[in-house]
Order: structure tokens, then sequence, then C-alpha cells
């Protein structure tokens, strides 16, 4: 398929709107302090840091069992080389993560001219550069972002090789392909549409199905010998077909969370998309082979009862490049304002403000604690995410991660932890980090001073509606914040 490319796809206007987007990205891949899942730390970056330099304690399940479900042949010289080019700064390695991950979604953007029909690729770039999506999940270091990546090319490499086919190519999709089901092994759901339309192609040159299958079986076998030596386990380990078997055994969804399987198409992908969901019926005349990509991939996804939003990610690109129009004159006006709220509602919370305050704390944590004199510290978390501590770099802190447990059991952590009496609050034996909405119920045996409050932090798990639901919102929205308080003295 021969695209347009290049700024020559906008109008003066269009360009100018779509510059200003991709600043409010950068914007937020550097300066937003959110948290949206502990997985885009502790399935991407803790794995290579703990290895590296740092606790073993920071490696989950995930990388620590027998049969290891996370593969590290595309995180290991990703986030690898950013961390032996920021040496101890964590804060500096956060930003070129970040950073990083920016440059990538700027990947999917180049790619949507090459998904579309010549001539038709501005709206659905603007509407991916301005979609909360990619403000947020794709500028924070998850897996799915590169997954989306990998997913979007090789549905380009389908397009080409059903255009004009090429060993070349061919290999390209083997390659990505690999790639894409050892970085998430819900990778070729997404595929499966496209892979099918080829099938016509390698049936006549049986060429092209031997190029694309030596490039997948030699990028596997790699992949195969980067994970056996990074996991050191007996005999080869195969981090996808590890994955798949236990995502297929309920009793280990039911862990994380069983979700109705209908989660994904009535929840999660209005969430993701908003809007433009609507456009989807009401401007798409045909449903080309992109929406049917992005449906068989919410379809195969939502057979696992377990369902997060970020699961669909491939789907947001897919589906809006399906959009080439937007509404006429008489609701034009309606749809934008509708999009740009949506939108900008959903960045706030989920750039800003949600768990918004635990990573400036570790990072503030980090700074203060170097001049402290040496000794053994505890950070006690509750009512957070968990922390991801690889920001505090080498220092020798304890964590507890009380995560949503009852006040109780938290007090009864603090009445066995050291109470000291510094010159310097941050310097206390023991800190304790909760939301200030939290602050109602804090008390004990024991003084707790206030040293610091990260004002754009708000913690969605931390509702409770037993005593009506305006009266928690009220409470939460009321004191908005996470603070952080030293146990100093006791009564």
């Amino acid at each position: 398929m021969k695209a347009c490319s290049g700024l020559s796809l906008f109008t003066s206007r269009q360009r100018k709107l779509y510059f200003f987007l991709l600043v409010i990205r950068v914007l937020f891949a550097l300066f937003s302090p959110s948290y949206i899942h502990p997985d885009e730390h502790f399935q991407t970056v803790a794995p290579l840091t703990s290895r590296a330099r740092y606790d073993e304690d920071q490696l989950t399940w995930e990388w620590t069992g027998e049969k290891p479900i996370r593969s590290v042949v595309l995180l290991w010289p990703i986030v690898g080389s950013i961390f032996r080019l920021t040496g101890n700064n964590t804060q500096l390695a956060l930003l070129g993560l970040r950073m990083l991950w920016f440059i990538m979604s700027l990947g999917v953007d180049l790619a949507i001219p090459h998904l579309v029909a010549p001539g038709s690729a501005a709206i659905p770039l603007l509407l991916y550069a301005s979609s909360y999506t990619t403000l947020t999940y794709q500028a924070h270091t998850f897996s799915n972002g590169i997954e989306t990546i990998l997913v979007v090319w090789s549905i380009v490499l389908c397009f080409r090789l059903r255009a004009r086919p090429s060993a070349t190519h061919s290999a390209l999709l083997g390659l990505l392909a690999a790639l894409g089901i050892w970085t998430r092994v819900t990778f070729p759901a997404f595929l499966l549409p496209a892979i099918v339309s080829l099938i016509p192609r390698f049936l006549c040159r049986s060429s092209l199905l031997a190029a694309s299958g030596f490039a997948f079986s030699a990028t596997a076998f790699g992949a195969i010998l980067v994970d056996s030596a990074y996991f050191a386990r007996d005999g080869c380990v195969i981090t996808p077909l590890n994955n798949l078997m236990y995502n297929t055994s309920s009793a280990n969804l039911a862990l994380h969370g069983i979700h109705a399987r209908y989660t994904h198409f009535v929840g999660n992908l209005p969430l993701l998309l908003g809007p433009a969901l609507v456009l989807v019926f009401v401007k798409i005349r045909r449903l080309g082979l992109l929406f049917w990509c992005a449906m068989s991939g919410v379809a195969i996804v939502s057979i696992f009862p377990h369902q997060e939003p970020r699961f669909l990610l491939p789907a947001v690109p897919l589906i809006l490049s399906s959009i080439t129009s937007l509404p006429g004159r008489r609701f034009w006006r309606t749809w934008l304002a509708t999009w740009v709220i949506f939108n900008t509602v959903l960045a706030i919370l989920m750039g800003v403000l949600h768990q918004g305050g635990v990573v400036p704390t570790l990072l503030a944590a980090k700074q203060q604690l170097a001049v402290c004199p040496s000794g053994e510290r505890t950070m006690v978390w509750w009512k957070t995410y968990t922390p991801p501590t690889w920001l505090l770099g080498s220092m020798p802190i304890n964590t507890r991660d009380m995560a949503g447990t009852n006040w109780d059991d938290v007090k009864s952590v603090l009445d066995a932890s050291a109470i000291s009496f510094p010159g310097q609050k941050w310097c206390a034996k023991t800190l304790l980090i909760a939301p200030v909405s939290a602050r109602r119920v804090l008390g004990g045996t024991y003084v707790l001073e206030q040293v610091l409050v990260s004002p754009w932090h708000i913690g969605l798990d931390d509702l409770d509606f037993e005593d009506g639901v305006a009266k928690e919102l009220k409470r939460v929205l009321g004191g908005l914040g996470l603070g952080v308080w030293a146990l100093v003295d006791a009564h």
C-alpha cells in the first residue's frame, strides 16, 4: 500500500495542532508523576535494576518462579542501556526511560500513514496524538506500549506483502512476530486477521513462507538463549509458553482478580476510546481489516477472565486509524468538545493524579535520606500501590508494603517499629507514607509528625462506600495528596 508520509499529510492548521500535541506528549513523558499500575515498574524496570545493582526483593513472582513468564529479550538492551548511561541517578534513569517510551510511541505515528489510504492519515494521526492513552499509557514503561508498536508495524508489513510480495518484508514480519510474542503472549491475537489475509500469498509463493519461518525461528531461538542465560534455569526457558500455561489456569488468574469476560467490550474499550468509539459505527461505511484486527485482539484477550484496560492498547491506534472522517457540521462542535473534555479529564486523572505522590515521594526520600546518619530505616506504605523502590537506588531501606490492610494492622507494625528523636524528621528510623485522606484514623501510642505532602495524589483504591458514596467522595477528593509522617516520639 502506497501511503503519504511526512508533514505534507496535514494542512497548515493541522500541522500546528499536531506539533502542539507532540509538545504535550513530551511534557507528559517527562513530568507526569502518576503511577498507573505496578507492572510499569515491576515487569520492565525492576527486573533489570535488581539484577544489575539493587535488591532481589524487587523481582516479583513472574521472574523468580521455576517457570518464569516474562522475557528480557527486548528489555535487556532497551532498559539496560538507559541504566548504563545514567549510573546511580535513578531520577535521571526514570526520565530517560520515559523519553525512550515517548520516542517509541512515535513509531505508531509513523506507521499510521502506511495503514490507511493515501491522503487520509491526518485525522487518525490527530486522534491518536490527542488520545489520553497516548499521553499516559504509551509514555509509561509498560510492555503493552512495546507490543503496540510491534503490532502496527507487523500489520504494515502484512499490507505490503499483499500489495507487492517481498522476501525481505516476509522475513521482517517473521522477526517482528517472534519479538512480539516474546514481548507479550497476547501479540498474535491482534495480528490474526492480517496473517489470515496473507495465506493466498504464502500458498502461491512458498519462498515468502520460508523467509518468514526462518526469520521467526532464528529470532525465537535467540530469545530462548537470552532468557535461558538471564534466568539460569535448568534446560531451556521458553517464557511465552510458560506465560500461556499460567494464564490458562483459572486458579492462577483468580489471584489477580477475576472479571466478567465482557469487561473488555463494555468497560475497557469505551474507557480507552471514549467518543471515538461512536464514530466507528457512525462514520465507517465498511469495516476494514484494521478494525477486525482490533476486534480479534479484544475478543481473544477476553477469553481470559483477568481483564485490564492496558491489555487493549494495541487496539487503540487500529480503531482510530479506521476513522478517516469526522462528524458533519451539525454535530462537529458537540463531538469535538466531548472528545477534548474526555481526554483532558482522563489525562489529568491517569497522568497526574492517579497514585501521583508515590514516585515523587520516593525521589524526595532518596535525596533527603542521603544526608542522614547511617543506620537501618523503615518506610511503611499504606493505601498505595507497591512502591517501586528501585528509585531509592542502593539505599538500605526496609520497605513494608501494607497496601489496603486496615489501620489496626498498620498500628501493630508501627507499635513494633523503632522510635527516634532526630533533629531532621526525614532521618527518623520509621516513616509512614499514606494518603492525606487517611489522616483521620492516624493515631496510637506514638507521635507522628508530618514531613512532606505530595499534593497531586489520589488513590482510587482508597475508596470505601460503607458510609455512603457522596460522603466518601467528599473525604477522598477533599484530601488529595500523599503524606509522609515521621515516627518521632511515644506517648
